[in-house]
């Protein structure tokens, strides 16, 4: 403004003892670096930056006039706190509440991460009898449902959610399918279990990120209804992360990397922390996933062989073990087809790929090494 600026102004409203408790909103068009705190620090309850949303100004005029008036901050801040695009943009997603449906635990601790990353408030199950528990006690924003899983799959858990007699809260939450088992025709399944949509594991944060904000109101770009019938974020989501730079490529496999620190990291966006915790409790969890591979085809068990070789895939591939996701995904297709002869002769592979897997994450200094 012009002969006074607004920080100037703002301290001068603050110093008056009849405008002292008025609520002020910086509107900067400079965002220069330093000046939020600068504002803070002058008075002002929240700053923003032009061009302003009709929304975000809406929703900072509600928080700002709300503490004001002693309501409770539903973004989570302390009553004095600055507020910005930034920590309106949290609180949006922090109000969303995400179940979680998934039994393998890298796999779960992937999506959790990323939630948390994300701002949403998550739940976790293992089953599907625990989902529609959860579902019954909780009005949950959306579903993320594992198709895979044992005793009752993501397929047979939807459908019983969309049905009368489940006694969930809401039958039309939105659910969103996430698989490794993505092939011709799984829409088409998606569809008639009653999903919405679905992401293709290993899952990228970005595409999450997408996806929710295209089935939760509000929470970002305004797609939802699109649903499966259009093309869905997936397809070009999800990838494996081939792509990307690899240490160690299988020789047997080529492009498969025995660990693909690149793609992990770029699935996580960039988050160090969350890595070193997925790829220490894969090494620590997947050893008896593999143990129960290998008495199941032992025991010729095809429904135990798909099973665990399916688990053994994603944890692999979101750990960023491609060259063992890769294999693992061979012995399942044979366990699939009924040639567990294939299946077996597979397993020194698996085994091979998942030892170099580990020494490269050692020697990328991801694990601590193991004892000789």
């Amino acid at each position: 403004m012009k002969e006074v600026s607004g920080e100037a102004l703002g301290k001068m409203i603050k110093e008056d003892p009849d405008l002292k408790n008025t609520a002020l909103v910086m509107l900067s068009s400079l965002a220069q670096r330093g000046e939020a705190s600068r504002a803070h620090n002058a008075g002002f309850a929240a700053y923003l930056t032009k061009p302003v949303r009709q929304a975000h100004l809406f929703a900072c005029l509600t928080t700002v006039l709300g503490r004001y008036h002693g309501q409770p901050d539903a973004s989570g801040q302390r009553p004095g706190d600055l507020v910005t695009r930034h920590t309106l943009n949290e609180a949006k997603t922090r109000r969303r509440h995400i179940l979680l449906v998934e039994d393998n635990l890298t796999n779960k601790m992937v999506a959790q991460g990323m939630l948390d990353h994300l701002g949403y408030r998550v739940t976790a199950v293992e089953r599907g009898a625990d989902a529609i528990s959860a579902l019954r006690k909780t009005a949950f924003d959306l579903v993320l449902m594992d198709c895979q899983m044992p005793e009752m799959d993501g397929f047979e858990t939807t459908r019983f959610i969309r049905s009368s007699e489940s006694g969930v809260l809401n039958r039309h939450v939105p659910i969103i399918a996430m698989t490794a088992y993505v092939m011709k025709g799984d829409r088409e399944r998606c569809i008639a279990a009653g999903m919405d949509d679905y992401l293709a594991k290993p899952v990228r944060q970005s595409d999450l990120a997408s996806m929710l904000a295209k089935w939760l109101p509000g929470a970002g770009n305004d797609m939802a209804g699109l649903g499966l019938k259009s093309e869905s974020a997936s397809d070009h989501g999800g990838t494996s992360g081939t792509e990307h730079s690899a240490q160690g490529e299988h020789p047997g496999t080529p492009g498969a990397a025995a660990f693909d620190q690149a793609g992990l990291m770029d699935r996580l966006d960039g988050d160090r922390e969350l890595a070193g915790i997925v790829l220490n409790t894969f090494f620590e969890h997947i050893p008896d996933t593999i143990a129960k591979l290998e008495e199941s085809l032992d025991k010729a068990d095809q429904p135990g062989v798909v099973l665990h070789a399916h688990s053994i895939k994603g944890a692999a591939a979101n750990a960023g073990g491609e060259a063992l996701s890769e294999i693992a995904r061979e012995i399942e297709m044979a366990g699939r087809k009924g040639d567990l002869a294939l299946a077996a002769s597979l397993k020194p592979q698996l085994l091979d790929r998942f030892e170099l897997f580990r020494s490269a994450a050692e020697k990328e200094g991801w694990i601590e090494t193991k004892g000789r």
